[in-house]
């Protein structure tokens, strides 16, 4: 109510309800009032961008060397839910606000708030080979892969990041029902240039 109501009356009561922790809590909580740590269809969600990113990845530069994705903050956070970053180890209680817990919306989606996946071609070093790696960077900061981090800079060799994430990611198709007749997979990066109405499913089990 308290950011609905200014706009209509000019002021809220609500405002001073709760504390400033009690609303940054709530948000880390709610994360806009979607799916989020201990929502089983979290995952499922985040999968579909995973598993295409990890297709994206896998293929040369010459598929192109930047792509872009535009999306609410409320897309983003199934997506690092399923890459595994950051989660909390266990659900967030909502009895009381619990300090130190990693899931914080306001450092997670931030007002123009982005999640980089960089494909890196790099030398040999000390520690590791020549090769393909893949870094995580949120917000302009690395986030290391909390199951892999031998390459250089906290990346991750691309083999072993697809083979982590394909072993462990939730299969979205049956997880969440969705109908044979709908788009199996996501496929806008390659598609963008033939996407119709028609690509577009209708509501699964997990919306």
């Amino acid at each position: 109510m308290a950011s609905y109501e200014p706009s209509v009356r000019g002021h809220s009561d609500w405002t001073g309800v709760f504390t400033m922790d009690d609303g940054w809590y709530t948000s880390s909580v709610d994360c806009s009032i979607t799916p989020r740590p201990g929502n089983k269809k979290m995952r499922p969600l985040g999968s579909v961008y995973v598993n295409a990113s990890i297709a994206l990845l896998e293929q040369r530069p010459s598929s192109g060397t930047l792509f872009f994705n535009f999306a609410h903050d409320t897309d983003i956070t199934p997506i690092i839910d399923a890459l595994g970053i950051l989660n909390p180890p266990e659900d967030l209680p909502i009895d009381r606000v619990a300090f130190g817990h990693s899931w914080s919306s306001s450092e997670l989606v931030p007002m123009g708030g982005h999640l980089t996946m960089e494909r890196l071609s790099c030398n040999a070093t000390a520690i590791s080979p020549a090769g393909i790696y893949v870094r995580l960077v949120l917000n302009e900061a690395v986030v290391p892969f909390r199951a892999c981090q031998s390459g250089p800079g906290y990346s991750c060799p691309l083999e072993e990041y697809a083979s982590i994430l394909r072993q462990g990611l939730p299969d979205y198709a049956s997880e969440c029902e969705l109908p044979e007749s709908d788009p199996q997979h996501l496929n806008f990066w390659w598609d963008y240039s033939t996407a119709t109405r028609d690509n577009y499913r209708d509501e699964t089990k997990c919306d």
